[in-house]
């Protein structure tokens, strides 16, 4: 005969099922509606009320998002300064800023890396969001490289302006190449062929003697640059070249150099410097904006 499923004599079917046979024990009364609302309260509403108590909860699964903060600011800071930082790496390798501007560019351009890490470092060791690491990352290199582009810009705008003139005495850093050039011109009229050789050199590179000046003329660099690259000639007035085989009269270096630094150098520098204005009063803004919440949250903003 099969097993009978149904209920026993045994078996008692109170409301509460309160008997479940022979020999078990009972269940004791069912969950009824205010049961079920006291077990689905939250584990962690003791700890709604503390600051950030959400995102510094990890249960073994997710992402901690307080742990992840310090990188994420520090990857989104650098996608917003890449930009500016390469343009002005470039500008500091350029040999018309090397000569007349100098190598701070170099300074201005890889410095905001070095306030990303402080700020890194600042918000790993506070543990949680901190106003002084926000300054740090976002303000700073903004900041700097701001006040780099337009003094870079500045300089190439004076600088420009002054080599389009035929005035070769006013501007003291231009005068003072034009001095440069002559003394090239001097030594090459009295140059001496290399070693053996009996054939009056071409080229200044060629004489007897030409390393030594070149070290104690520095302008000489520049020219030979110049003259190699663009076809130019001589400084402030049209003649023929010195560093490269003659080929005829060229125009002046002081104009070639004059529309480098106004295309090369100007307008790159200038869109470094309006580009990092605007993202220092962004983040200025944000920052005012972000202040009233976090203080609500028990942030030290």
């Amino acid at each position: 005969m099969g097993a009978s499923w149904g209920p026993g004599p045994n078996m008692a079917m109170g409301p509460n099922m309160a008997s479940m046979g022979p020999g078990m024990a009972p269940m004791g009364p069912m969950m009824g509606p205010q049961n079920f609302e006291y077990a689905a309260k939250p584990m962690y509403a003791a700890e709604e009320t503390e600051p950030f108590a959400v995102l510094a909860r990890h249960e073994g699964k997710g992402l901690d998002l307080l742990q992840a903060f310090p990188f994420t600011l520090s990857f989104l800071s650098l996608l917003v300064f890449l930009g500016a930082i390469v343009k002005m790496a470039y500008l500091s390798f350029d040999p018309n800023v090397r000569y007349w501007i100098g190598v701070y560019p170099m300074y201005v351009a890889f410095l905001p890396l070095a306030f990303m890490l402080l700020a890194y470092i600042i918000h790993k060791i506070a543990g949680k969001p901190s106003k002084l690491a926000m300054l740090v990352g976002l303000l700073g290199p903004s900041l700097l490289l701001f006040i780099g582009g337009y003094k870079v810009s500045m300089t190439a705008f004076t600088l420009s302006t002054a080599f389009a003139s035929t005035d070769c005495i006013t501007n003291p850093q231009m005068y003072q190449l034009g001095v440069d050039y002559k003394s090239a011109v001097t030594f090459m009229s009295t140059c001496k062929p290399l070693g053996n050789a009996t054939a009056k050199p071409t080229t200044i590179s060629d004489c007897a003697g030409y390393d030594a000046m070149f070290k104690t003329n520095p302008g000489w660099h520049y020219l030979a640059q110049l003259e190699k690259t663009s076809g130019c000639a001589g400084w402030c007035d049209a003649t023929t070249t010195l560093w490269v085989y003659p080929g005829g009269v060229q125009d002046p270096c002081s104009s070639v150099a004059s529309d480098a630094l106004a295309t090369q150098v100007l307008i790159p520098s200038m869109q470094v410097a309006i580009y990092n204005i605007v993202v220092l009063f962004g983040a200025t803004l944000g920052m005012a904006v972000v202040a009233p919440k976090a203080a609500d949250q028990g942030l030290n903003w």
